[in-house]
């Protein structure tokens, strides 16, 4: 017997119930779906970055080192030939060399520290704590989550450390587990939203990020 056989048994208002009890779980269904898209949209991204910044590390970055030793070596040379003019023109490439190693070495250390996907996201902001201008106060302690899900809370917290640094002032973060989802809070903020690109990533998750009262709210699922 077909379904639409089957519902012709029925009255119309029951009928019409059945029919809100699927329409409600297709719904959800695709909800979940579309969340888990976005997860995978947002977890291959970081993956992407994660690639390109260990060909940073394994590749440029070592080169340009030995590039820099060479030009050393070649200053040294110059200077001991009492060759200034060579030497003065070596040293300065060998600045502008030094320059482009630093910023290659910053994109090679990542977005993310070691730390956060080996030991977890509280170990990665207590580093981020320590290793702040300003005094930094934590409360809270959330259970594990998934990797995308503790990338972004940390992202939150990085945003609102900065902040309090640029201002020069104590910060307070909280993070605390709720059911299927972190909830992250970061005073005071002093801005009127937070960054676009953070924005993006936490509504690609399926979460919410606001700012109200100088304080940085946000809610990433977990799932």
């Amino acid at each position: 017997m077909s379904s639409a056989e089957l519902l012709s048994g029925f009255g119309p208002t029951t009928r019409l119930a059945l029919d809100n009890v699927r329409l409600q779980s297709l719904l959800h269904a695709r909800v979940q779906e579309l969340r888990q898209s976005r997860t995978r949209v947002v977890t291959a991204a970081d993956e992407a970055r994660q690639h390109l910044e260990r060909d940073l590390h394994d590749g440029a970055q070592q080169r340009l080192l030995a590039l820099l030793f060479e030009l050393r070596r070649a200053s040294a040379q110059a200077r001991s030939d009492h060759d200034l003019a060579r030497s003065t023109e070596i040293e300065q490439v060998e600045k502008m060399t030094e320059i482009v190693v630093e910023e290659v070495r910053q994109l090679a250390n990542g977005l993310y520290p070691a730390v956060l996907d080996h030991a977890g996201l509280m170990a990665a902001i207590r580093d981020l704590a320590q290793g702040a201008t300003v005094p930094v106060e934590l409360h809270g302690s959330p259970t594990a989550a998934s990797r995308p899900s503790e990338r972004t809370a940390y992202l939150v917290v990085c945003e609102g450390v900065a902040r309090a640094e640029a201002a020069e002032e104590p910060v307070a973060v909280d993070l605390r587990s709720a059911p299927h989802s972190l909830l992250v809070r970061v005073t005071p903020f002093r801005a009127t939203r937070p960054p676009p690109e953070l924005v993006d990533r936490i509504l690609a998750l399926g979460g919410l990020i606001t700012v109200a009262h100088e304080r940085l709210t946000a809610e990433v699922p977990c799932e």
